[in-house]
């Protein structure tokens, strides 16, 4: 009797110890955001989730938005996107939320992305009813031993109520405000479910998000390219952000027991440190990289472009030229690289300062036109300058609370603009359709396009130098 009780208790204990090891698990989650088509640390984001998967329960994958426009080899492949995602689908990712930038090749090579990805794309805040795009699906939940790992996606609405993008590329799409939107995805929790917000909102929307909503367990987020490098709890959510451009991943750990998560715990990794890479995956992005048409040298740069500053007068001398116009603006997010080397300038290299090669428009504008259109700039980029210039120069003058008192435009030979007449002024199509300011008189399409523009330009140049070039200036009155 007693070797039979002995038995039965040995037995009893193993299937506890089995229960508890059974319900005390780790949750691995990478994940990305504004990869912007950089693809050259895929081998080694792959070969760091294939080597996690032997210290945690499971490993998941998740990009948060901005997958596309920043490299040439992605957004001009004869398939446009496809090296993306072809490598997110080998690198096993689990789903996305939708960027902004998605939207930047146009619904129709969207619709042929998504379709070729092996992942969904979520975006609660989209109605698609009048649009060629299938609906997006709002969450998505993945069970695992009993817990339901619940991501559910919001994207950006920060243009007037539309994705940053230009807005011809969302016509026939609804966009609701994210964070209405999130009364409803977050107004419940259910038992033994954890709440994961994927987001494309940005840093400062995703801290209201957590304040707003404790029922949220975790953000995970994109678009104001934030490095989030160490544990950050707000409201006691976790909220998580990876710089960009496939520099870092981040590493989320959720520790479970009895169903519940006991630890959240974050760190960030930079990919240039982790110490081996998948080989078929490279072997694709070096397929992936090649292209003569691309690699071809337009110009040399006398001096390296060391700062937007410089950028931004390369950018708009090219505008103004190739389109004769009086002057030529360009805003400052519309350049997406800090700097250019001195020597050899190829086609790459423009395509990459300027991935959105946006269509050319030319408007006929008085002074006071001109200075609402800097004021628009101003504002938009959160009351700092956002308009470079070609053509002359310009200076904003603000109070001690940043708000413009005046606006002072110069001709090339530092003399006013005259009040009684209008100047033609080259704007790309999304500043022309995105920016509130003055115009009596309507834009008129040029048929050119901003990268194309900036190429023949370099092509004309023997060689080029703005070493020091600075056409605006913002003086702050105490």
């Amino acid at each position: 009797m007693k070797k039979c009780s002995l038995s039965i208790f040995i037995l009893f204990l193993l299937v506890l110890t089995a229960c508890q090891k059974e319900n005390n698990f780790t949750v691995a989650i990478l994940h990305t955001n504004d990869v912007h088509g950089k693809i050259d640390n895929f081998g080694k984001l792959t070969y760091l989730k294939d080597s996690l998967l032997n210290h945690y329960d499971t490993v998941l994958l998740v990009s948060a938005g901005d997958i596309f426009s920043g490299n040439p080899y992605v957004d001009y492949h004869e398939q446009r996107g496809y090296p993306m995602i072809e490598l997110m689908n080998q690198s096993g990712y689990d789903l996305a939320v939708l960027g902004n930038h998605e939207f930047d090749y146009g619904q129709d090579v969207l619709a042929e992305r998504i379709e070729q990805a092996a992942f969904p794309f979520l975006a609660a805040n989209i109605v698609t009813n009048d649009s060629i795009l299938k609906p997006f699906p709002s969450s998505l939940n993945i069970p695992f031993r009993g817990i339901n790992l619940h991501f559910r996606g919001l994207i950006e609405t920060h243009n007037n109520g539309k994705p940053s993008t230009h807005p011809k590329q969302v016509v026939g799409l609804h966009f609701n405000d994210p964070l209405l939107k999130a009364e409803e995805l977050f107004a419940t929790k259910n038992h033994n479910e954890v709440l994961i917000a994927l987001t494309h909102l940005g840093y400062r929307s995703d801290s209201l998000l957590a304040i707003k909503f404790p029922e949220i367990d975790l953000i995970i987020g994109g678009h104001s390219h934030t490095l989030i490098d160490s544990e950050l709890l707000i409201n006691n959510v976790l909220v998580t952000q990876a710089n960009d451009n496939l520099e870092y991943t981040g590493l989320i750990e959720l520790s479970f027991s009895a169903n519940k998560i006991k630890a959240k715990k974050y760190k960030l990794i930079a990919l240039d440190k982790v110490g081996g890479s998948n080989s078929e995956i490279e072997q694709q992005i070096k397929e992936f990289s090649e292209n003569e048409y691309l690699d071809e040298e337009l110009t040399t740069a006398d001096y390296p472009l060391s700062n937007p500053m410089e950028l931004g007068c390369l950018h708009t001398d090219a505008q103004r030229a190739m389109l004769h116009t009086d002057f030529a603006f360009q805003n400052y997010y519309g350049i997406r690289i800090d700097s250019l080397p001195a020597g050899k300038l190829a086609r790459k290299d423009m395509l990459l300062m300027d991935p959105f090669n946006n269509e050319m428009m030319v408007f006929e504008m008085t002074v006071d036109e001109i200075e609402s259109l800097l004021a628009s700039g101003y504002h938009i980029r959160g009351n700092r300058f956002d308009l470079f210039i070609s053509g002359g120069t310009y200076r904003i003058e603000t109070n001690a609370k940043n708000k413009i008192s005046s606006i002072c435009i110069s001709d090339e030979n530092g003399n006013p603009l005259s009040k009684t007449k209008t100047y033609t002024v080259a704007l790309n199509g999304y500043v022309a359709n995105s920016y509130k300011f003055d115009h009596s008189k309507a834009g008129r399409l040029t048929g050119t396009y901003s990268a194309n523009n900036l190429i023949s330009f370099l092509e004309t140049q023997k060689s080029i130098d703005y070493n020091g070039c600075n056409r605006v200036d913002v003086i702050t009155n105490h």
